[in-house]
């Protein structure tokens, strides 16, 4: 890749790679989390893919995509690591990555769509993400890293906006 910027967001570092530009592929990848339990490292209650930030969740059509070495546990259908759980609109369900860092999940955009920002849940306190980035593929074989971000802590809705 060529060179890496970095600048500080708060208390987060914020590094931008490659170029914006539509394309259909789209992931989040995790980097590093806290390594919970029995081989998960995080939950992903809700993930949204946004052109602008702060605007609508651009998934919708397509399908999620994903690399997990993670199997589903739990009874219910409502939890376990169903990747559609982390696209559904229930923050009550999840998606959930394994130890095996990195993992990814992300979506196939119907068309070529240009993502400026990601927000996700997380509501568990033991198995949250600490760093993620977004990368992005026109043929969903050959990958670019956009932008990446670390420093996340805690529960709760998380947002990076490509700087």
């Amino acid at each position: 890749m060529g060179g890496m910027m970095g600048t500080m967001r708060g208390d987060r570092m914020l590094r931008a790679r490659g170029g914006a530009g539509g394309k259909r592929f789209w992931r989040f990848s995790i980097e590093s989390a806290s390594n919970y339990y029995s081989g998960v490292s995080a939950f992903i209650n809700e993930l949204e893919f946004r052109e602008v930030p702060g605007g609508p969740n651009l998934v919708s059509g397509g399908d999620a995509i994903l690399r997990s070495f993670a199997t589903s546990f739990g009874a219910s259908t409502t939890s376990g690591g169903t990747p559609s759980h982390a696209f559904d609109g229930n923050s009550d369900s999840y998606w959930y990555a394994a130890r095996n860092l990195p993992e990814y999940i992300g979506w196939r955009f119907p068309q070529a769509v240009s993502i400026n920002e990601v927000s996700w849940i997380c509501n568990s306190n033991n198995a949250v993400v600490f760093a993620m980035s977004i990368q992005s593929s026109r043929d969903g074989e050959t990958w670019v890293d956009e932008w990446s971000e670390a420093g996340f802590s805690g529960t709760g809705t998380k947002t990076s906006t490509r700087p």
